[in-house]
């Protein structure tokens, strides 16, 4: 049996997460099918820095992985230093949890030890929710609407009482209103029925409140924005060229009402902070500057003809993995290779 390393480096963003594993991720999807045996896959984790890791690519890599456990039929074990520091934060964000409940990942026992635990922000957790509902008919709304309501509200009620002191926190009750609490609640829910109903896959939610603000991710290793659109929205069939990207921005200008990512991008815009999304070889990053303009140049009378490109919208793409120094106004980027999935994560800064 071929064993295979893969260094997911420093975990420190997403964008060096796809540095680090696309490639290799690549290789492994064109030979599969040619190996009698399938490999052993295992993750080297033994770059990762204290206090350098990044709760969105965290959330991330367990969505990523699951899709490799779910490939191969098997968890994959992880290749790690002890380091008390390191294994006590992963372990009180319920990264091993998660990890060893899904059978994501394979963990030696003696390794996850030697820490005190609960000894790292409380308010920084990975959940997940692996409801996955049976497909519903293309004609039969009624039940989709039924069941994303239901759902909904289950999701946003549990992430309310499991990660509780997120939202209600003094300082977050003084600088955020009652209304805010209730967007971003829903806003992850919402999210959330999104992966499970249209990607057909388990969904990551990590959140964490720091000094500095609120930041939430919501991933997964399901069919991407692309083939999603495609299922639930006939017209996207008709337009030439589809791409991951041109679907990522329109998924994100198109709906003007109810609880989606326009209105998700707006309110986390206006005040201050940003929404990052990816999906296979695409990723968008809306900042005031850039969505403030895209809402203007978008053309909602004729999007659904396909007679508006990404480039006219957001202009030309940043060179993929070279676009440091743009975050604040925004950017997109097209990724020589694919991680399957969708990733959305969005920081909201106390002003």
């Amino acid at each position: 049996m071929e064993e295979i390393q893969i260094n997911v480096g420093s975990l420190s963003s997403i964008e060096m997460l796809y540095y680090n594993i696309s490639p290799i991720l690549k290789e492994i999807r064109k030979t599969a099918m040619e190996e009698k045996i399938p490999p052993r896959i295992i993750w080297d984790f033994r770059n990762i820095v204290e206090k350098k890791m990044n709760m969105a690519t965290l959330t991330a890599f367990l969505s990523i992985a699951k899709s490799i456990s779910n490939y191969f039929g098997k968890p994959s074990p992880i290749l790690l230093r002890w380091n008390p520091s390191i294994i006590g934060f992963l372990y009180d964000i319920s990264f091993f949890k998660n990890g060893l409940e899904l059978s994501i990942i394979s963990v030696p026992k003696e390794m996850i030890g030697g820490f005190t635990p609960h000894t790292t922000n409380p308010n920084t957790k990975i959940v997940y929710y692996n409801e996955v509902p049976t497909i519903f008919d293309d004609k039969d709304s009624i039940s989709v609407n039924q069941w994303k309501k239901k759902n909904r509200e289950r999701i946003s009620k549990s992430l309310i009482v499991s990660l509780g002191n997120i939202f209600s926190n003094n300082i977050f009750e003084k600088v955020w209103n009652d209304r805010f609490k209730y967007v971003l609640s829903n806003v992850a829910a919402e999210l959330a029925i999104n992966s499970l109903l249209h990607g057909q896959e388990t969904v990551f939610i990590g959140i964490q409140r720091s000094s500095v603000g609120i930041s939430v991710s919501v991933c997964d290793s399901g069919i991407g924005f692309l083939n999603s659109m495609k299922t639930s929205n006939k017209w996207i069939k008709k337009i030439d060229k589809t791409t991951n990207i041109k679907c990522l921005v329109y998924a994100s200008l198109w709906k003007e009402y109810d609880i989606g990512l326009k209105l998700v991008i707006d309110e986390i815009t206006k005040n201050g902070g940003w929404v990052k999304m990816s999906s296979f070889d695409s990723e968008v990053k809306w900042e005031q500057k850039n969505w403030t303009s895209a809402k203007k140049i978008f053309d909602r009378e004729n999007f659904q003809i396909g007679k508006q490109e990404v480039n006219d919208i957001l202009g030309p793409p940043e060179h993929a993995f070279f676009f440091q120094g743009k975050e604040k106004n925004g950017y997109y980027v097209i990724y020589p290779n694919s991680i399957r999935g969708s990733r959305i994560a969005f920081e909201i800064p106390f002003k």
